[in-house]
């Protein structure tokens, strides 16, 4: 379980990929100045995009807020080699650092998550 206190995001990696589809992927950096958060999709003829984060206490608390629940790792019963595989990878201010990871299973939320980061990546 994710702890509450202190959760202040130092950087976020996360990667989607599948078997026909190269990936999208989001990195976000802390910073006092301005945090960013940089996007790349495969599929995208922009290349990878930069997103200013102009409030990074409430991206922190919207990322907690999806994810406290989360297991570790999520994977079919049997064995599916044509899936969806991702992975997000967080580590804090105070360098704790937490993987979750998944190959064709995700936790109940994940399209809020992913929506989350796209609806960032549109602005």
């Amino acid at each position: 379980m994710l702890k509450r206190e202190n959760f202040s995001i130092k950087t976020l990696s996360y990667n989607e990929y599948s078997y026909a589809n190269p990936g999208t992927k989001f990195y976000y950096n802390y910073e006092p100045n301005g945090s960013t958060l940089l996007y790349s999709d495969f599929f995208e003829t922009d290349g990878t995009k930069t997103i200013d984060i102009k409030d990074a206490k409430t991206f922190d608390e919207q990322i907690y807020n999806i994810i406290k629940d989360w297991k570790r790792n999520y994977k079919p019963e049997q064995q599916i080699f044509d899936s969806l595989y991702w992975e997000l990878k967080i580590t804090l201010q105070d360098d704790t650092n937490y993987r979750f990871k998944g190959y064709h299973e995700t936790p109940e939320n994940f399209e809020v998550f992913e929506d989350f980061l796209t609806m960032l990546s549109k602005c």
